[in-house]
């Protein structure tokens, strides 16, 4: 029984134990998790990040391909068109008709022919006049009402004539051109016309091709693929110390060909393009917004096509990002810890199922104690009482009862000083003297119920748990007593006897005997003669 007490201990501790281990590692394995989602998502956020930010910056530069390629192959094919018209004789043949003042038939014909071939070029692409220069610059012949010609227009004639460039076609840029119904944004081709019979001067003018930016080249700058808020493409050209805005910006009104910045502002996002060698730029744009622009120049023109989108709406996606980033982390994390929340309830539970179980071991053993000390205490020969500090009976035994004669309910209202014959003058001293002794073994005559006197021999223990109680076994001496008794009188009497016989031997006086045999009497066994 000791050895099965001693191992539920044992079990418990170890049991405890282990859930103390499985605590820690849970804790750590917890810690691991946390971190390991932690780690995991600045890992996904950065690659993720990348890839968006590079998608962005792929897209800008995309675009600003396409739009600069789209302007280069549309000023391309326009210059195709200057080139196809002036290389038809139709047009050499009037400026030599005009510059001679021949009006023959054939004269007439060719004006025919070539009124018709303006006609249909400037039908068939949309241009917005067509104008015939002598080689001194001076319109001889236009399609449209509005005869006045441009600066620039002459600024580009100069440099044919002059030979500076040396291409069959030239483009004038885009400028402000006065009309009649007000201020107009032009740009055009210029395209010389030779003399093919006068080798020494073949020069004899040109041909420019006007159109109006509004049908087609501002429209595809301010297209963009996708939907937007802040995305944007310029067109811009550098004047000398300036930038200029050519297109119409779309967070502000009428600034075509008007807005105007200075190329030394390091924080400009134009500025930047045109001294950059890389071609995406972080800065400031016309509005002083931080933005992510990507450059491309034109071929063939002055012009910077510039693609950007606000840095605030480029990271859009990365704020939305970081949200489901976060978002997906604490719900990992928060399954984490139900996870291990539960498998820590179910090692508690575990541990209260062995505590349990061990308790409820130790409860059916301490019955099972119980039950075999009831019954030893029934079973025993010997009385048995429970005693409180002042003697009275809590508890008896049936040998007890049979032994006194009274009933188990009859005794519970008794104390031990009921049942003596002894006379006890301090019933409380007797009974703290056994409490100072704590157990002790004495004799005392009792008082049965209807019955003699019994001789008891009384073995009591102070147990001082609780309110204190002595435990005490009573065993009947009263036929041991009896028996002691007579072999001691039996003792006595073998040994008067025996000094008797000895006394007659050696007396011959009759009355010297009786009184010797009277006083070895009295010495040997307590009685007188008499």
């Amino acid at each position: 029984m000791n050895a099965g007490q001693s191992s539920k201990p044992k079990s418990s501790q170890i049991g405890k134990k282990k859930h103390q281990v499985f605590s820690r590692n849970l804790l750590a394995g917890l810690a691991i998790a946390v971190v390991s989602i932690v780690g995991g998502g600045w890992v996904a956020f950065q690659w993720f990040g990348e890839k968006i930010t590079q998608n962005t910056q792929e897209n800008l530069l995309a675009i600003a391909d396409l739009k600069a390629n789209q302007i280069e192959r549309w000023v391309y094919e326009r210059k195709g068109d200057a080139r196809i018209l002036a290389g038809r004789p139709s047009l050499a043949d009037v400026l030599r008709a005009i510059e001679t003042g021949r009006k023959d038939e054939t004269t007439i014909r060719q004006w025919q022919v070539m009124q018709q071939a303006v006609r249909n070029t400037q039908r068939e692409y949309n241009y917005k006049r067509i104008i015939l220069l002598n080689r001194f610059g001076r319109a001889v012949w236009y399609s449209e009402r509005d005869a006045e010609i441009s600066a620039e227009v002459l600024a580009t004639f100069k440099k044919i004539q002059d030979k500076i460039v040396t291409e069959n076609a030239e483009l004038v840029d885009l400028h402000w051109h006065d009309t009649k119904t007000g201020k107009a944004i032009n740009y055009g081709v210029i395209a010389p016309i030779y003399d093919n019979l006068n080798l020494y001067d073949p020069f004899l003018g040109a041909v420019y091709l006007e159109a109006d930016p509004a049908e087609y080249l501002f429209p595809l700058i301010q297209r963009w693929p996708t939907s937007s808020t802040s995305t944007e493409t310029l067109l811009v050209r550098q004047e000398g110390n300036l930038i200029r805005y050519l297109n119409p910006l779309q967070h502000q009104e009428n600034t075509a060909l008007v807005l105007t910045r200075t190329s030394a502002d390091p924080n400009l996002l134009a500025a930047k393009a045109i001294r950059a060698t890389e071609p995406l730029l972080k800065s400031v744009d016309y509005r002083g917004v931080p933005v992510i622009g990507a450059a491309r120049f034109v071929k063939g023109t002055p012009w910077i096509m510039i693609s950007k989108i606000d840095i605030a709406e480029a990271d859009s996606p990365l704020h939305q990002l970081i949200f489901a980033i976060s978002g997906f982390m604490v719900l990992l994390i928060m399954i984490s810890g139900v996870i291990f929340r539960q498998l820590w309830r179910s090692s508690k539970l575990s541990l209260l199922t062995l505590e349990q179980q061990l308790a409820l071991e130790s409860a059916i053993e301490i019955e099972q104690n119980a039950s075999r000390y009831v019954t030893a205490i029934e079973t025993s020969i010997d009385g048995f009482a429970l005693l409180d500090r002042h003697g009275r009976f809590l508890e008896v035994n049936t040998s007890l009862s049979s032994l006194t004669g009274y009933s188990r309910d009859e005794l519970l209202n008794l104390s031990i000083f009921d049942l003596a014959v002894m006379e006890t003058s301090n019933p409380d001293s007797f009974m703290t003297d056994l409490i100072a002794k704590v157990c002790d073994r004495f004799n005392q005559q009792w008082k049965p119920k209807n019955r003699d006197l019994l001789d008891v021999e009384i073995g009591i223990t102070y147990l001082s748990q609780g309110e204190g109680q002595f435990f005490a076994f009573v065993r009947d001496i009263t036929n041991a007593l009896k028996l002691q008794r007579q072999l001691e009188r039996s003792n006595l009497l073998h040994t008067f006897l025996s000094h008797a016989n000895e006394a007659i031997v050696r007396t011959r006086d009759s009355q010297e005997l009786l009184e010797l045999l009277g006083n070895k009497n009295k010495l040997w066994t307590g009685f007188s003669s008499s």
